[in-house]
């Protein structure tokens, strides 16, 4: 077939592609609810999949650092057997699930009641730590007495949003979660469905994968499939260092700062502990949005306390910020500060607290990707690739000649 005559019907199937897709996208919109409810139906009947799809990526690094371990093991027979390897696949994988029942088990049955305990104890002591703010503040008051009326006006503002939201807005929240947890029966279906999932998941990984590739290669030529396997394993990568060494890195802050509060016996240590350490999961501001609640309900009660609380944050944020940080998740995650910003702005916005969480590693791949894309389409019209031939204000020329077009190319109509 003459190129013209290609050219021409590959324009018209990809209008033809775009048209069905802007009349799919129509009628999705006006079908809007209906599709969600579509959608969430079909998530509350795969949430049992999800979960363990969940907690298999989560334990799949744990798992091959049992089967590492387990390699180190004195032999019996033959060290490279298939039998000893699928003994020690099955032991990894069922340690890993261990420790994970373990460290749910420990957080509800030790740390959350002492949480509630101490979310009781703010409510029921609220009112006097007012009156040790005022009396703090009393000594400053005196010798700047113009000050008084708008201290005492922030105090009672402050006070009152405060008590109505300890003793309306959260006693609802508790009271919401409450009620969710009487449904223990499918929270407890899903879970223990997602366990017998993610083993199953973790114990056929390498068949699974197998498949997924061998489907990339059935569907795609193979340069584009070769460059989607690319992809998918960067974004692998991406994900799962960023998620694991962020679970991580937060429970080792979180200690740190369990036992700095401890040391210095600052009140609400293990309440305050939580906050900061659930918080910092969150990339750049989680730090600060666990350590200024955390501030406030120690001057509450304290204010000297809270000065002391204050230095011990900003010394524990350093430390993770240029010592645990870095040695955990590396130093750079490819992006600027800028695209981490937008990043957490939008995904937060958007899915809230899991996009303000998943975000940063997600902007990450897209960034790479468009990296990837640029290098290749600047190289094919012998453009300069390194940032620094750009940032003038003048035209930039090619640095390799680009190969001008033949008189039969030119002449099949692709304008």
């Amino acid at each position: 077939m003459n190129k013209k005559y290609r050219s021409q019907i590959a324009w018209g199937v990809a209008l033809f592609l775009c048209a069905a897709a802007a009349i799919a996208c129509y009628f999705l919109f006006l079908r809007w609810e209906q599709f969600k409810q579509v959608l969430s139906k079909l998530s509350s009947v795969l949430s049992p999949v999800t979960v363990g799809v969940i907690i298999a990526f989560l334990l799949d690094s744990m798992v091959r650092t049992f089967i590492r371990l387990m390699n180190k093991l004195p032999p019996k027979g033959n060290v490279n057997s298939k039998k000893r390897q699928k003994v020690e696949k099955v032991f990894s994988i069922l340690l890993s699930e261990l420790v994970l029942c373990a460290a749910i088990s420990l957080v509800i049955g030790t740390l959350i009641p002492q949480i509630i305990a101490s979310i009781r104890t703010i409510i029921a002591n609220f009112n006097q730590y007012i009156r040790n703010i005022e009396e703090w503040a009393e000594p400053f008051l005196e010798e700047y007495p113009e000050w008084a009326a708008q201290f005492d006006n922030v105090v009672e503002q402050t006070g009152k949003m405060i008590n109505d939201f300890l003793n309306n807005d959260l006693m609802k929240l508790i009271g919401s979660i409450t009620n969710q947890l009487l449904e223990i029966g499918e929270v407890l279906y899903n879970f223990i469905i997602g366990i017998i999932v993610s083993i199953y998941l973790l114990a056929g990984k390498h068949r699974l994968l197998a498949i997924g590739k061998k489907l990339v290669y059935a569907f795609f030529p193979v340069k584009h499939a070769n460059r989607l396997l690319i992809t998918l394993r960067q974004g692998n990568h991406v994900f799962k260092g960023f998620l694991i060494g962020k679970l991580l890195d937060s429970l080792i802050i979180g200690v740190l700062c369990f036992i700095g509060v401890s040391v210095f016996r600052i009140p609400y240590a293990l309440l305050i502990s939580m906050v900061v350490g659930v918080t910092n999961i969150i990339p750049y501001f989680g730090p600060f949005i666990g350590a200024i609640p955390s501030l406030l309900l120690v001057l509450m009660v304290n204010p000297y306390k809270a000065l002391i609380f204050l230095i011990f944050i900003v010394i524990l944020q350093q430390v993770d910020g240029n010592v645990i940080g870095p040695k955990i998740l590396g130093t750079s995650i490819g992006i600027s500060s800028l695209g981490v910003l937008f990043s957490i702005l939008v995904g937060g916005g958007l899915f809230g607290l899991t996009g303000m969480i998943l975000g940063v590693p997600a902007f990450t791949i897209i960034c790479s990707l468009l990296r990837r894309l640029s290098k290749r389409l600047l190289t094919r019209q012998g453009m300069p690739v390194p940032l620094t031939a750009y940032m003038n204000s003048g035209a930039v020329e090619p640095t390799e000649p680009v190969q001008e077009p033949s008189a039969e190319s030119a002449d099949d109509g692709s304008e």
